[in-house]
């Protein structure tokens, strides 16, 4: 009776789950950083009742729209590297739900990058540059752009994240992984809740709105990490692999 030599690796130095989570945090810290420089930006009550993305693009420059943008997309797209080595975990006793998962993880890819991320960013571009021209105009085709183009790709977005998400909490609650039942809470909805309750504060400063912005970011880095710091050891490992 032995450690299988995949189990035994999974938390080892320089084993290929552990790098994939360590890129993954990495890149959430990317995407993390996108999103404030879209996002971290302070409004009174009124303004950000409605078109909220909008009246952040008039208060920051084109560089940083240009900047948020691009490293959304790159932090986006390499965060799945991290997801792909937890699909590759929940496959070894459970190829169904592993199925279901990379069903979202693609989804997360093709929709997340320049569907959702990328047009928001091209969203305040235009709108910025339009209402310098025309205030009236800009607002006419930023709204046609959001229901339009981005409302749609977004709720495929959305979607696909849900799956991702909820194949994963219930993989890890079955104890179809070598972690703890406790560690289906280490998924990207709990970061995204704990988030959330900061956006109840009275007002509308830079720090709540990029905290909204933020909250797909923060629930990734959330279940990066705890997935690294409590990754299984030992004994645990053992009675995981042990037959």
């Amino acid at each position: 009776m032995k450690m299988t030599q995949e189990t035994r690796g999974l938390c080892g130095a320089g084993s290929s789950y552990r790098r994939g989570l360590l890129i993954g945090l990495f890149a959430a810290v990317l995407t993390l950083i996108g999103d404030l420089l879209l996002g971290a930006v302070s409004l009174n009550g009124a303004e950000a009742s409605r078109y909220r993305l909008l009246e952040y693009a008039l208060r920051i420059p084109e560089s940083r729209i240009l900047a948020g943008g691009l490293l959304g997309v790159v932090g986006i797209a390499a965060e799945c590297i991290g997801f792909y080595q937890i699909y590759l975990l929940i496959r070894r006793k459970s190829p169904r739900l592993s199925t279901l998962f990379r069903a979202g993880m693609l989804c997360y890819l093709a929709w997340g990058c320049c569907g959702v991320h990328l047009n928001c960013s091209v969203l305040m571009f235009l709108f910025k540059r339009i209402s310098a021209l025309n205030e009236e105009a800009a607002l006419v085709i930023a709204s046609d752009f959001q229901y339009h183009f981005l409302l749609p790709v977004y709720l495929l977005f959305m979607l696909g994240f849900m799956l991702m998400n909820l194949s994963q909490f219930i993989a890890f609650f079955q104890r179809k992984t070598p972690y703890p039942r406790y560690a289906a809470f280490f998924n990207i909805f709990i970061g995204i809740l704990c988030s959330s309750l900061f956006v109840l504060l009275p007002g509308s400063s830079a720090f709540e709105n990029g905290m909204l912005t933020s909250e797909i970011s923060i629930g990734n880095l959330w279940m990066f990490l705890m997935l690294l710091l409590c990754c299984p050891k030992g004994s645990e490992e053992r009675e995981e692999s042990v037959r």
